[in-house]
């Protein structure tokens, strides 16, 4: 099962997710192509021809001098460091607003906090989109724009409730416009040769395939940490799995472990660490509200199972967070995996939207874990994500966001 629902505050300007899915096809043409002859506008034209967006792309791509020089994937380059550009003016803008004016309410501080988040995230992201370029990595490539097509809405999101100072009215244009670029960019991905094409087995085009109950980018031993049966094991060498995962530090309320909070244990977990660093939490209810940022990547939460290792939270809109700054638990860094654990919001229906799990990480699974609210309870923002033998309960909107997400059993 799939499921798949955009709710983008961006009218006509940021795509339901599956719109921009692209299928691309073998043009024919060697990775070098350069436009030997044409004009500017004629190139321009010709590469914008299934742009949703065709008179800004060719408008862009005819302010660049030497276009005729260019091949497409220089042209898209150029493009995504010119939406840099003007991401970051915006961040600016918004630090400057904080800075500067007096009478901002805490709905607008909060709002203007996530836009700045937002945008730090969606300026990371498009650099890594460049790299994937480079590299040739469809799939990625696909990943991160539509990330960034994710943050540019979201924003406008939390905006969407400052009324005081017409913040939204401030940012709805240029923002349109940036997400416009990158939409833009998505589509001329159609004109880049040797950059692969989905397989019909894959569930989405850029998800990749399935191998055997999982994705296929999830590594043989994070699958057996998953199945393994058992309380997780001490930390030490990692040669059998049958007795559940290893973990390399504990929480407890206890005392019994390192931590007494989820919070304290992330903070504690390596930056940016190439191998798995798995994180237990013994059963017992944890009041707070933690988040795993981009840098925490590779991280796993592993608890005693369902209503035994409870996360729990009861930040709402109605009592000023926004829906993106609601959630019991935010993950950002990619890789991330949870199992045995219940991620619980508990503001109740009168406090509208308050989020049980927002998962804007790519590459992460959850796996036997329940995930309790209302009004939107899991949020998947971003990202290729699967959830396997897992609960979700609420009554409106209870699975929303733009990624690619993938449910089983």
């Amino acid at each position: 099962m799939y499921y798949t629902n955009s709710r983008s505050s961006i009218s006509n300007a940021l795509p339901p997710f599956i719109a921009f899915l692209l299928v691309l096809h073998s043009t024919g043409i060697t990775a070098a192509t350069i436009w030997p002859h044409g004009t500017d506008l004629q190139i321009a034209q010709k590469t914008c021809e299934n742009a949703r967006f065709p008179l800004l792309c060719i408008s862009t791509l005819t302010s660049f001098p030497n276009l005729a020089s260019k091949s497409i994937p220089q042209m898209i380059r150029s493009v995504l460091n010119h939406t840099v550009h003007e991401v970051h003016s915006c961040s600016h803008d918004c630090v400057h607003i904080k800075k500067n004016h007096q009478t901002l309410a805490n709905t607008e501080q909060i709002a203007l906090d996530d836009c700045i988040h937002l945008f730090d995230d969606t300026n990371s992201t498009l650099r890594t989109a460049i790299a994937d370029l480079e590299r040739n990595e469809l799939g990625d490539l696909q990943t991160a724009l539509s990330r960034a097509m994710t943050n540019l809405g979201t924003c406008l999101e939390s905006l969407a409730h400052c009324d005081k100072n017409k913040l939204r009215e401030r940012f709805h244009s240029r923002l349109s416009k940036l997400s416009n670029h990158v939409s833009n960019s998505l589509a001329m991905l159609h004109k880049v040769p040797n950059l692969g094409s989905p397989t019909k087995s894959e569930v989405f085009p850029e998800y990749g395939e399935m191998k055997g109950e999982f994705p296929e980018w999830l590594s043989d031993l994070d699958r057996r940490s998953l199945t393994s049966h058992g309380p997780p094991r001490g930390h030490g060498p990692r040669k059998s799995l049958k007795a559940g995962p290893a973990f390399d530090i504990v929480v407890a309320q206890d005392g019994s472990g390192r931590f007494k909070t989820v919070w304290e244990a992330i903070n504690a977990a390596p930056a940016n660490n190439r191998n798995r660093y798995t994180i237990y939490i013994k059963a017992g209810v944890y009041v707070e509200n933690p988040w795993v940022p981009k840098e925490k990547i590779n991280l796993m939460l592993v608890g005693d199972g369902i209503g035994r290792t409870i996360l729990k939270g009861s930040k709402n809109v109605v009592d000023g967070s926004t829906t993106f700054t609601s959630a019991t638990l935010a993950v950002i860094g990619n890789g991330f995996i949870a199992r045995g654990i219940t991620f619980e919001n508990v503001a109740g229906s009168v406090k509208h939207q308050a989020v049980a799990v927002r998962n804007s990480a790519d590459m992460s699974v959850f796996y036997q874990c329940a995930f309790l609210g209302f009004q939107d309870t899991l949020y998947t923002h971003a990202g290729r994500q699967f959830y396997r033998e897992c609960q979700v309960a609420g009554t409106i909107d209870f699975i929303f966001g733009d990624a690619a997400a993938v449910f089983q059993n």
